[in-house]
């Protein structure tokens, strides 16, 4: 009788593998769709906002800033965001960073405007720039 039961195991091997690759596949869907409303959700938000993305780019091109709209995304939990190496410097050149690629925070307040219910961030006329992740989360 034992061995009966292990044959019957064994037999229902296959069952229980097909089961899994189907989750596995309803997984990747789920995945897959998720990624594709993430894409939709960013055309869209890229698109609706696209003339403050333009202007923002003419202002960038008179600065001889060579960002293009590559360089620009959005982040569901942040926005729209320009992302270029040393693009704050670049728009600003009076902020200088150190050698160990800081700023001092005493510049950037003379440089910036801050306003005391957007933690983290820094405003000038026409963007604005955030601080990393790390110091945000240490100024809340």
């Amino acid at each position: 009788m034992a061995l009966c039961d292990f044959v019957i195991h064994i037999n229902e091997l296959p069952a229980i593998r097909s089961q899994n690759v189907k989750r596995m596949t309803e997984r990747e869907k789920l995945i897959e769709n998720h990624r594709r409303n993430l894409m939709e959700i960013q055309e869209s938000e890229l698109k609706q906002h696209s003339k403050i993305i333009i202007d923002f780019l003419d202002y960038c091109e008179k600065r001889e800033i060579k960002i293009t709209s590559n360089d620009i995304s959005y982040i569901q939990t942040i926005g729209i965001v320009a992302t270029f190496p040393n693009i704050v410097n670049l728009l600003n050149p009076k902020v200088k960073v150190d050698k160990e690629e800081l700023v001092d925070f005493n510049l950037l307040t003379k440089e910036f405007n801050i306003k005391s219910f957007f933690s983290g961030y820094l405003f000038s006329e026409t963007y604005m720039v955030m601080a990393s992740q790390i110091v945000r989360a240490e100024l809340i």
